[in-house]
């Protein structure tokens, strides 16, 4: 996988905390390194990420538990 390389913190059953966003990410490889919902990422004060988000580099995301799984639009 290309991106989403960033340092990780784990609590003690290895679970993601936190992840710091590093030169070359994007919110999807994000997401699909750790194979979440968008609704499951929140920046450090805690506030969901929207489905499409802006990050830079040295911003740290917080994993959330999944309020509403995303859906695709119908066609």
């Amino acid at each position: 996988m290309e991106g989403a390389m960033g340092p990780v913190t784990v609590d003690d059953d290895g679970t993601p905390l936190t992840y710091t966003v590093v030169e070359g990410d994007t919110a999807d490889q994000i997401r699909a390194r750790f194979d979440i919902w968008w609704d499951q990422l929140a920046d450090a004060e805690g506030t969901r990420l929207p489905r499409i988000p802006t990050i830079y580099v040295g911003d740290v995301l917080t994993f959330t538990g999944s309020v509403v799984a995303f859906e695709e639009e119908p066609d």
